[in-house]
């Protein structure tokens, strides 16, 4: 349980550092520039994306990945915007404006399970969950300050078809 305390009292410290990083980023630009730059939460999220595949594929530290991800940033946010906006023109600009409603074709009636085993490749399972019918449950139900068995599930009569703790 301490660990658990612990642990959540980490992440959050770290998610608050990010959350303060890009204030302030945000606050500096708006200070000197009087231009609210809503690219920057992008340019973090793609910084982060890249730190994120170079830890998971190559193993490399987050910190040190710094050093790839922040030449890649600059060289994406150096957009000459006349160059930019006439590709943009050429390939978006037939775009109509408005409301276009979804083209949603009718489902086929459901008679039975489905089941598709997927191959992949990569160093970790995709996780995929579609379910279909199944009854609603509250966040009591799920957890009761332990955790529940699939016998419990099974004598409540729940169907449980994805269970995991991150």
């Amino acid at each position: 349980m301490l660990e658990t305390v612990a642990q959540a009292v980490i992440n959050g410290l770290l998610i608050g550092g990010i959350y303060a990083l890009v204030s302030i980023g945000v606050t500096l630009i708006f200070g000197v520039v009087k231009i609210v730059n809503f690219a920057q939460g992008e340019f973090v999220m793609i910084g982060m994306y890249i730190s994120f595949y170079l830890a998971t594929q190559f193993g490399i530290d987050p910190i040190a990945s710094l050093v790839v991800s922040m030449p890649v940033l600059f060289v994406v946010g150096d957009v000459d915007p006349d160059r930019v906006l006439p590709l943009v023109e050429r390939y978006y600009g037939g775009w109509k404006r408005g409301y276009v409603a979804p083209q949603i074709p009718v489902e086929p009636e459901q008679r039975g399970e489905r089941h598709v085993d997927v191959q992949f490749d990569g160093q970790t399972l995709p996780i995929v969950d579609i379910a279909y019918k199944l009854p609603a449950f509250a966040l009591e139900d799920f957890w009761s300050g332990e955790q529940r068995t699939n016998r419990d599930w099974a004598e409540k009569k729940y169907i449980l078809n994805f269970f995991a703790s991150w």
